[in-house]
Order: C-alpha cells, then structure tokens, then sequence
C-alpha cells in the first residue's frame, strides 16, 4: 500500500528539515508495508493543489492549522459526491471510495491509533492473511545491497520491501590484523521489511522459509538476526557470554556511547567489568598506557594510537577483547588529510589487533552513531573469525 505526505513547513525560519516524530511514523510505516511513494513539503495551502495529483492509497498532510485542513477537506470534497468525513484522536479522515486522507493534527501522540487504522484499512480479506518479515545486517556494500533488493522484487512482484539504512561515505578500510574490506561496506547497518499477502497459515509458513533462505544466501553473514526484538549489541553480549569473554572499551570522540549501547543488555554485567573515556591526549597516556611518543609522532587520531589503545585498555581492565575509537566528529578538528569523519577504531583480541578506518558523515551525532555501529561490526568480525 503506498501513502503520499504532504508536509507543510514555515518559511520564516526556513525549516526544511522532517520533524523527527515524523521520521519516527514514517519508520513505523515501514515495518508495516506501507511504502512512502512521494514527500512534499509546502509553504503555503494554495502550493498543494497541483500536489494532489498522486495515484497513492493514502494521503497524509501534516503541520496544517485548523482553517487550512478544512480548506483542503472542502477542496476535495468537490470533486466528488460520495464522501465521509470523520473526526478522531489524531485528526480527520477524509474518504473518497478507495484513498484516504489523513489531515494531521495530535498525530506525534496518537500515531499508534493512525497506524490501527491504516492497517484496518489495508487488511486483507478474510481468506488470506498478511505476513511480516524482518532481517537486519551489518557491514554490507551499498551496491551488493540495492542489487539483491531489486532481483527479489524482480523474482515475486506480490512481495513489498522497505528499508531502514545507516551508512557511511565509504568503504571501511581495513588497516591492520586478518580481516578483509570484503568483510565490510559503507552499509554499516540496515533492517529490510518484507510483507506479502498469502493464503493461509501454511503458505505464510513455507513462505518465511524459502525467503529466509534465499536471504541467507544473498547476504551471508552479513544477517545477524531475523528478529525485531533482538540487537547487535544483545547477540554480541550472547556470543561472549557463552565464550566466557570480557569485553572494556577505550572511548575518545564517542565518549562512552559505545559502551553505553552495549549495558543497554540484560547480562551485560557478565561481561562487562570497566571501560575507559579517555578523550584527552593525558588520559590516553595516564589511564590506557599510550605512549608519547606514539602521540606525539602519529596524533590522537590513527590506527598507532587506536591500537595502543586496544592493547592497553584489554591489560588495565584485565579484559578478554577490547574496542577502542579514535576519531574527529566534528564540526570542528578536521583537515585536508584527517576530515571530521575520520575515526580509527582497534579490536584487540587474543594478542592481535584489527584497525578499521571509517569515514562518517552527517553531523556530530551522526558520525558519533556510526562509529558506535562500526564498533559492533568490528566486534562481531573478530568473534565469527574466532570460530574458524
């Protein structure tokens, strides 16, 4: 089912950025299997009329005052005779025989009871049902991505796909230890929705089968899970708890976020003792044993210090595996040969040390998120690499 947002921003402070609630709808969407077909943004009510013109099931207009909805409902309402106006928790839905339109106004609030029904009206009939599928994958190139993607929408035109992706400017280099750039992409996670309208119980079953085997296939291991509940962070906390692993941290421009992601998990505790935010050129040398000259001769930010940072975060906390992140976040800090962006991260594990060299983009937040997700990556590499 496919929905079209019409969104009205204010152009006094030239606001063209999506509220993130509305980010937030537009991801619960998703995993619906509700496919976004078209976003408009307008500035004033009488720039919709030619926005109107969409061949959507739905229509959302979002950030419209009171007079301007009823101006659009009346709008609507005569191009046709046979409509239904109603009034709800979110706003009012206008109904037109087969589209909907959705005129916005408590949605950030009530977004739970849009989606109930949108949902109720795009479920199928009685004979059939509607099936969900999730998979999430880590370290894939964007190109390798968007190829499978298009041969699964090519090979079954009944099944909808969406995605949600985190990705960076580049391909992660490899910068020292074992593992391979092959082993990575500038995809540094991303979730991938299926939904498909089948028979019965029993399709809907073979069904998730064969496609999750065709997804284990395309994307190897890539896929760390086919679980909506279930994180990066959880699985890696599983896989070194059954090891009997202990894991710390070494944090400059992430500032214990990383760590942070990783306590979120019930059990943490089993393998987590100690971490370090050592943000200062002092802390490195002081708390994690990184030398001077080391600093001195490659800076803060390189695969040297990141590596004596590994090495010396996994002795001072006595830890089995440690991650270490060095890097420049921005705004500020960066040049022509470190631009903000550039973060070295280490995984030190078993007497030897894995340098990563990212290349974030985005704002400070982003690049900080990014690097948090190329950690976990990294993390999970060296421990699949471990089984072999």
């Amino acid at each position: 089912m496919e929905y079209h947002i019409v969104h009205k921003i204010n152009k006094s402070i030239h606001d063209l950025t999506i509220h993130e609630k509305l980010i937030q709808l537009i991801q619960q969407l998703q995993k619906e299997g509700f496919i976004l077909l078209r976003y408009d943004s307008v500035y004033d009510v009488c720039e919709c009329d030619n926005k109107l013109d969409t061949n959507t099931d739905f229509d959302l207009f979002i950030g419209f005052n009171e007079e301007e909805r009823e101006n659009l409902i009346k709008t609507l309402e005569k191009n046709s005779k046979n409509t239904t106006v109603m009034q709800n928790s979110y706003g009012i839905t206008l109904e037109i025989i087969g589209r909907t339109y959705y005129f916005l106004s408590d949605w950030k609030d009530n977004s739970h009871e849009l989606l109930h029904d949108m949902r109720s009206k795009k479920s199928p009939s009685s004979d059939s049902m509607l099936s969900s599928l999730v998979v999430k994958l880590c370290g894939i190139k964007k190109n390798k991505l968007e190829e499978e993607i298009e041969e699964l929408l090519n090979k079954d035109s009944f099944v909808t796909i969406s995605t949600d992706v985190m990705e960076v400017r580049r391909v992660p280099n490899v910068c020292e230890g074992s593992l391979k750039d092959e082993q990575f992409g500038e995809v540094l996670d991303v979730k991938i929705y299926l939904n498909k309208i089948l028979k019965d119980k029993k399709e809907n079953e073979l069904w998730e089968y064969s496609i999750k085997e065709e997804l284990k296939k395309k994307f190897g291991a890539s896929i760390y899970t086919f679980s909506e509940q279930e994180s990066l962070e959880s699985l890696l906390i599983g896989i070194m708890n059954e090891k009997g692993l202990t894991l710390t941290a070494a944090e400059s421009c992430t500032g214990g976020l990383f760590m942070a992601n990783m306590i979120n998990v019930s059990g943490a505790s089993n393998v987590i003792n100690q971490s370090f935010v050592t943000y200062a050129n002092e802390a490195k040398e002081q708390c994690i044993g990184v030398t001077r000259e080391t600093l001195s001769s490659y800076g803060a930010v390189s695969k040297q210090t990141a590596g004596e940072m590994a090495r010396g975060a996994a002795k001072a906390a006595n830890a089995s595996i440690s991650i270490s992140i060095t890097g420049i976040a921005g705004p500020l800090g960066g040049t022509p040969e470190k631009p903000v962006g550039t973060v070295y991260l280490s995984c030190y594990y078993k007497e030897n040390t894995h340098t990563i060299l990212l290349s974030g983009i985005g704002s400070r937040d982003e690049i900080r998120n990014q690097t948090v997700q190329m950690a976990k990556t990294l993390l999970l590499r060296v421990l699949l690499e471990d089984e072999f």
